[in-house]
């Protein structure tokens, strides 16, 4: 999977957990991060970017 999203994957993970230390909530790992609709839209992008780089366009 790309650098970038991997990047993404780990912030976004590390962001949730601080907020659920300050306000409640589930801890979550990165895969369970990537079932939020975010990452996933995120996830989709890049996907979408790799194929267009890939036929050159």
């Amino acid at each position: 999977m790309n650098e970038n999203y991997m990047t993404y994957l780990s912030a976004y993970t590390a962001h949730h957990n601080r907020r659920v230390r300050t306000y409640g909530g589930n801890i979550i790992t990165e895969k369970g991060a990537e079932s939020h609709s975010t990452v996933k839209e995120v996830k989709n992008y890049y996907e979408a970017m790799a194929g267009i780089d890939s036929t050159g366009d």
